[in-house]
């Protein structure tokens, strides 16, 4: 929808991108993508100290009729499923990372191309009652290696250029676009992981303690809000003009505020992971005007906005809602369940 930004990094890279769309489109292409790093590789350090390679993926030649790329990509989402797969970045790079801010499509069955790909699921999955996903598809993640491979120019769609090596996602509709689909996706395992800390609750008999239904509450309006955004997307939806064509694509404004609409959480989550203090500062911005001493009491904050009480590790032990209630032990499970949802939201 933008290729006169990839035209502007090198001339013809806008039209690469336009010929590889109809490509795809006549040809019912598959495709995976693998736009981060190896995590290990993220600190270089660590292998120059051992005299080892960096595994990052990085253009190795340039040549007349295209380039040579080597290294490693993640995450490959289908990979062993799919016909190709887009390489890029979208993890801001460096200065002196020109080499390694290329994005390009590569077939999976090139020479030079392997996959290491997690172990399946689906050959233990007997039982479509026991392994409901499972029992249907088994969607597995690969670590793609690239050693020596070819691309020719016309798969080549940025090069040496670090800003918008990742900015090409953000100038365009492609985060939206692309990520509104995984905005349904932590709907849905929010709205399994919700039922299941009620489910919990009822199991416990807990649902009448007041800071029980506080929490409960809490993750039913989140889930209610990531649900408003999400029809937000479709229903604020945005028109763009691009190739003498209309087109209509999810509200980008909302998209993004449904990926990021818990990151005043993370404040609070790192808070209770802080070793052992009690007070922790909470900016006003997240939560507004609180009154005196409500800021300084990290486990009252916690159990008001978010249904966390103090550390996890201490189980009923530690007390669960304001002016420091105690619970018994039958309590423990909603603590896991909501402490685990906690970390599923905040990869949002």
């Amino acid at each position: 929808m933008r290729p006169d930004i990839f035209n502007g990094i090198r001339p013809g890279f806008g039209d690469n991108l336009m010929n590889y769309y109809k490509y795809m489109r006549d040809n019912d292409i598959c495709a995976t993508y693998t736009v981060l790093p190896p995590q290990g590789a993220r600190k270089p350090e660590l292998y120059q100290r051992a005299d080892m390679k960096v595994p990052k993926l990085k253009v190795v030649d340039e040549r007349g009729d295209g380039i040579v790329i080597d290294g490693m990509k993640m995450l490959g989402t289908s990979a062993v499923f799919a016909d190709e797969t887009w390489i890029g970045n979208l993890l801001p790079l460096g200065p002196g990372k020109e080499k390694e801010s290329v994005t390009c499509a590569v077939p999976l069955n090139a020479p030079g191309v392997k996959m290491w790909s997690r172990k399946p699921f689906e050959k233990y999955a007997v039982s479509e009652f026991e392994n409901p996903l499972a029992y249907r598809f088994d969607e597995t993640d690969s670590m793609v290696i690239f050693d020596n491979v070819f691309v020719p120019w016309e798969r080549v769609f940025t090069l040496e250029a670090v800003d918008l090596s990742r900015e090409i996602y953000m100038l365009t509709p492609a985060h939206a676009m692309g990520n509104h689909q995984s905005n349904i996706r932590f709907w849905e395992k929010l709205k399994l992981i919700v039922g299941l800390a009620n489910r919990v609750t009822e199991m416990n008999s807990i649902r009448h303690i007041p800071a029980v239904q506080g929490t409960l509450g809490s993750l039913a309006a989140s889930l209610s809000g990531l649900e408003a955004m999400i029809h937000g997307q479709v229903e604020a939806f945005e028109e763009r003009s691009c190739a003498r064509l209309r087109q209509y694509q999810p509200a980008i404004h909302v998209c993004r505020a449904a990926l990021v609409h818990d990151q005043p959480f993370a404040y609070l989550r790192n808070g209770v992971r802080a070793a052992g203090r009690r007070s922790v500062p909470v900016p006003r911005r997240y939560f507004g005007d609180l009154g005196s001493g409500d800021a300084g009491n990290l486990r009252d904050l916690l159990v008001c906005a978010r249904g966390i009480g103090g550390r996890p590790h201490e189980g009923a032990q530690a007390g669960m809602g304001p002016a420091g209630q105690r619970f018994r032990r039958s309590a423990y499970p909603v603590r896991a369940v909501l402490c685990r949802t906690q970390l599923y939201r905040l990869q949002l």
